[in-house]
This record gives structure tokens, C-alpha cells and sequence, in this order.
């Protein structure tokens, strides 16, 4: 008969999400457990990890750019010293910009000063420009950000097996036993569980009915003989580089799919916006698809349960999690460790 064990957290999910939450929680001394199955079309194992702080056609900062950008750098430089390994670089964006309309826009948005430190007219330099197709002119993002999620995952999973805190299976919602002040899973009783699932949490029968929307992406690895380019490029597609000759390139959105296998369809509308970013001579290595945990009004989802406060959610990253994720981990951990009132725009709770 396996014995009991208690700990402060179970953790369900250990994508993006689920893992940064569970470092702030080792961070602050708290024991986790986590339960993992390893889903293949988790958004978390195929993300490009872009932190990108101006988006948009019309050059618009990105929500709460200036609070997220210090904690994901705080965050994912502590991980990389407790991991031992390089997670996190701060990249330059190159943006095309196809008109002398985009051009304008551009230029106006890098004379506000609110914009200055993100935006700059001329390149400091242009590595795309040999293999890029020609486009009217190319501005400059600064500040931005790649996070190697796959990296990330991978390097923790392996400390998380190592320590005996992640269990590689599927979570059963009916075997949770609920107590007075905690409750129970198979053998292991904990103060909260928190769910952190991606989109397979509108399946949980306690957070079903939150606003998700979710939307599957399709994207590529492509090999470019002989290059080494390190800024993002962005045009009617966006190239993020791996390393040496790889890259990745994305990425579509699907509303209605059926699957989350890659199709022949997207591969071909992929492909077109690829050629109209670069010139021939790439190789597509591969061609991967996902499904991300989007919400209606693209804001996280934080919170605890009504009838059962425990069980929480940490979910809703959605695309732009590589950014997200750290400051609303943070966030919930303050909320859960020391009482700290939810922000409305994150709570599941939220005023509509």
C-alpha cells in the first residue's frame, strides 16, 4: 500500500503556465507536486517564446508592456540559475513595413516618447537583408524577448523528475477528495490544487464555463543554408531563430478545427506568407500544429473556485505567454501565499 504524502500544492499541467508557477512557489519554500500527461498538442511545446513589446498594424505597445518585461527578465534569469542553463535573450525585432503608409505610422509612433525606448526608424543593422524579399522599409523593435520554451520545459521537467515532484499522467477530476481545509488526490493531501492545463481546461468540470476561445496555430521549422541570424523578422510572417540555420516560422489561427494535427490547408497559407518574407532557397523541416488557451477578452484567468476555494486555475496565457506568464505567476503566488487582492482584469471573478 503506497503511504500518504502532503504537500502545500498539487500543480496540474506543467506547460508554460504550470511550470514558471511552480518555481515561484519553490522559490517562496512551498512543496509541489505536479501531474503531467504530456499532451503532444499542448501550445507550450511548439511556442516560439516571442516577447515582443510593440504589436499590431498600427504599432501598438503591448498590454502592460512595461510591467511585464522586469519580471520576465527577473524570473527567467532566476531559472536560469537554478537550472544551470540558458532559457531567455533579449532580441531586436526587424518589422517590414510594405508602404509608405506603414512608414509613416511607424515614424510616428517613434517620435512619442512613450514609444521611444521600444521603437527605433533606422536599423542598427539588417541581417535579413540577403535573405529577405524586398520590402519598402524595415523599422526596429527593441526590448524584445525569446524565451526557449521547449528549453525551459525540458530542463525543468528533468529537475522535477530527478526530485520526485512531477508524476507523468493524466489527472482524474474524480478522485479528488474534498476535507474541511484540504483536500486529497489518490495519495496525496495538499492545501490546493491549481490547474494550470492549457486549453484542455474547458473540459474541467469546475472551470468548463470560463470565457475560453481557443484556437489552434499551425507552424514550421525551416533551415536556411548558411546563415546565423539572431534578430526576429517580422513581414507577413514571423521568423524567430533557433540557432545556426533553424528557424522557426508562424504562425496561422484556426477558430474551428478538429484536431490538433497539421493540415494541408494551412500548410499552403503558411507556405504563401513565407514566400512573400523570404527569398527561395529554405528547406521546411518541419510542420508542427497547436492549440492555445486564448480567452474571449485575451486576458489570463486567475482565481478560485466558488464552491470548492481548493481548486484554482492559473490559465489563459494564450499567445503572448512568454511575457505574461512570469508577472501573473507572481501575481497569483502573492494572492495565494499572502492574502493580496486579485486584479480584476486577470480574475476569473472579473466584472465584465
Amino acid at each position: 500500500m503506497t503511504s500518504q504524502r502532503e504537500v502545500d500544492f498539487i500543480i496540474v499541467g506543467q506547460g508554460l503556465a504550470g511550470t514558471v508557477l511552480a518555481h515561484l512557489l519553490l522559490e517562496q519554500n512551498k512543496t509541489i507536486h505536479i501531474f503531467d500527461n504530456s499532451h503532444k498538442g499542448a501550445s507550450s511545446t511548439k511556442a516560439a517564446g516571442i516577447i515582443n513589446p510593440v504589436t499590431g498594424r498600427r504599432f501598438v505597445k503591448s498590454w502592460m508592456v512595461e510591467q511585464l518585461l522586469p519580471l520576465a527578465k527577473k524570473v527567467y534569469g532566476s531559472i536560469e540559475n537554478k537550472l544551470n542553463t540558458k532559457i531567455y535573450e533579449e532580441k531586436k525585432i526587424l518589422r517590414g513595413l510594405p508602404s509608405p503608409m506603414e512608414e509613416n505610422d511607424f515614424h510616428a509612433r517613434c517620435l512619442d516618447p512613450d514609444y521611444q525606448p521600444y521603437l527605433q526608424i533606422q536599423p542598427t543593422q539588417n541581417p535579413w537583408e540577403s535573405v529577405a524579399t524586398p520590402v519598402y522599409k524595415i523599422g526596429q523593435i527593441n526590448r524584445g524577448g525569446r524565451l526557449n520554451v521547449p528549453m525551459l520545459l525540458q530542463s525543468y521537467f528533468n529537475y522535477f523528475n530527478k526530485n520526485g515532484l512531477i508524476t507523468r499522467e493524466l489527472f482524474k477530476y474524480d478522485k479528488i477528495t474534498f476535507k474541511d481545509d484540504f483536500c486529497e488526490y489518490k495519495n496525496i493531501k495538499c492545501k490546493k490544487i491549481l490547474f494550470c492545463e492549457g486549453h484542455a481546461a474547458r473540459f474541467n468540470p469546475w472551470f468548463k464555463d470560463l470565457p475560453f476561445r481557443v484556437a489552434k496555430g499551425e507552424m514550421f521549422h525551416i533551415r536556411i543554408p548558411d546563415t546565423s541570424i539572431s534578430y526576429l523578422y517580422k513581414n507577413k510572417a514571423f521568423l524567430v531563430p533557433l540557432g545556426k540555420d533553424q528557424y522557426w516560422v508562424g504562425s496561422t489561427f484556426q477558430w474551428h478545427f478538429e484536431n490538433d494535427l497539421p493540415t494541408d490547408a494551412e500548410r499552403k497559407y503558411l507556405k504563401e506568407k513565407l514566400d512573400k518574407t523570404i527569398l527561395p532557397g529554405y528547406e521546411i523541416v518541419d510542420h508542427q500544429a497547436a492549440i492555445r488557451p486564448t480567452v474571449i477578452d485575451r486576458r489570463p484567468l486567475l482565481g478560485l473556485n466558488e464552491q470548492h476555494p481548493a481548486l484554482g486555475i492559473f490559465n489563459g496565457m494564450g499567445t503572448k505567454g512568454a511575457s505574461l506568464a512570469p508577472y501573473w505567476a507572481n501575481h497569483f503566488v502573492e494572492f495565494l501565499l499572502y492574502n493580496k487582492t486579485l486584479d480584476n482584469q486577470v480574475s476569473i471573478h472579473r466584472k465584465k
